[in-house]
């Protein structure tokens, strides 16, 4: 049986500062597949599973998969959707929180310690890459699939002067990967347990947050 979407007044609120928060990037220009939609929700729930709060987009179907799994591990999930896009925030948000335009949402994203990005696409390499370089290039970016490796390769071959400028930059092959990478590569930064220690700022813009 399909669960419903809970009421947002049941869980934390997702600006609790005693949640670090995750920002998570996927495509949203095309139908998903059955295994991306299941690998999606479980990379959700592993998320939520270590007390983390996942930032996103706001809508899409994978990005709705990994809202859902957040939701049904009991956790929050805050959505950054541009208000005068006509794509509909999913409803398996804790919190939605309208931004002006995509450089907003690509700074709210960007201003966590961590950007997960799901399969290779060209949307989704372009918001990692804007919400990354808004960061400083200091967020920890992991690309999950193993096709990420040759988009990779082909930057440090064309676009890259050095290859540590992409030192904060990792592949993992499956979403059971991410959450061990995200624990080594920001154990090791000494503004990590800052950094994590945030729920992130809310949008400089000025833009109201509704709850979802």
């Amino acid at each position: 049986m399909r669960a419903d979407p809970p009421e947002p007044s049941t869980l934390p609120h997702p600006s609790d500062p005693d949640r670090a928060t995750v920002a998570v990037l996927a495509r949203s220009s095309w139908p998903a597949t059955r295994p991306a939609l299941a690998a999606a929700e479980h990379l959700g729930a592993l998320l939520a599973g270590h007390g983390l709060t996942v930032a996103t987009t706001g809508y899409g179907d994978l990005v709705a998969a990994v809202s859902r799994g957040v939701a049904l591990a009991g956790g929050c999930s805050v959505g950054f959707p541009v208000r005068t896009w006509r794509a509909e925030p999913t409803a398996w948000l804790t919190e939605v929180r309208w931004v002006p335009d995509s450089y907003a949402q690509c700074a709210a994203l960007g201003a966590h310690p961590a950007i997960v990005t799901l399969g290779p696409s060209p949307g989704s390499l372009a918001e990692a890459a804007f919400a990354w370089q808004i960061a400083g290039r200091r967020a920890e970016l992991v690309l999950v699939g193993e096709d990420w490796h040759h988009w990779l390769a082909a930057l440090w071959r064309w676009l890259v002067p050095r290859r540590s400028d992409l030192s904060t930059v990792a592949v993992v092959d499956e979403v059971t990967d991410v959450v061990p990478r995200l624990e080594r590569a920001l154990a090791g930064r000494s503004d990590g347990g800052a950094r994590l220690g945030s729920a992130g700022p809310g949008v400089a813009s000025g833009e109201g947050s509704t709850a979802g």
